[in-house]
């Protein structure tokens, strides 16, 4: 059933943009509602299931051993999160980290803003539209219009921020564990 659902979304989101001002437009929003209640029913469904067979089976499944190897991986992952968790401090963090996170965050926002303030940032398209034909003229780059640059300016270096400041948290991470020696 979910599946037939997320189908005939699919199917009537692609027929709206064919005939827009037609009858697909609200079923298609009608078969996305749908599809996503169906879907997340079923994950509630399946954790509700799951959880009780690990309550009525409950003695079964404590009996089976722990396998050793999955301990040592756990115990290492637990390590690693300490590590992880230290690294992240905003108090372990110097003032330069500092200013690039906020930096990060803060173009990210501004790009945000920009994209929700400016209706002229995208022309509108939908999925039939002729790429060859206006706005696009064979260049889908084309879709984003001067504010819209902007915008995209911004989330890119924000975007950029951040992944270098993953980068340094991620080699800090990595001499820290390095320096703690295995038992």
């Amino acid at each position: 059933m979910p599946i037939a659902l997320t189908v005939m979304a699919g199917a009537a989101m692609l027929k709206s943009g064919e005939e827009p001002e037609s009858l697909w437009t609200p079923l298609s929003a009608v078969f996305m509602s749908l599809s996503a209640l169906t879907l997340g029913g079923s994950g509630l469904f399946a954790v509700a299931a799951m959880d009780k067979v690990l309550k009525e089976r409950a003695e079964e499944v404590d009996a089976i051993p722990d396998d050793e190897e999955v301990l040592a991986y756990e115990t290492e992952l637990l390590a690693k999160q300490a590590s992880r968790r230290e690294a992240l401090s905003w108090e372990g963090l110097s003032t330069a980290w500092r200013g690039v996170l906020i930096t990060s965050v803060l173009l990210v926002d501004v790009s945000a803003w920009i994209f929700q303030a400016s209706s002229e940032c995208f022309h509108d398209v939908v999925l039939t539209t002729d790429v060859s034909a206006p706005p696009l003229s064979g260049n889908v780059f084309n879709v984003v219009r001067p504010h819209g640059w902007v915008g995209v300016g911004c989330q890119g270096a924000g975007w950029l921020c951040y992944g270098v400041f993953s980068l340094h948290i991620s080699r800090k991470i990595k001499a820290a564990s390095q320096a703690v020696v295995p038992l």
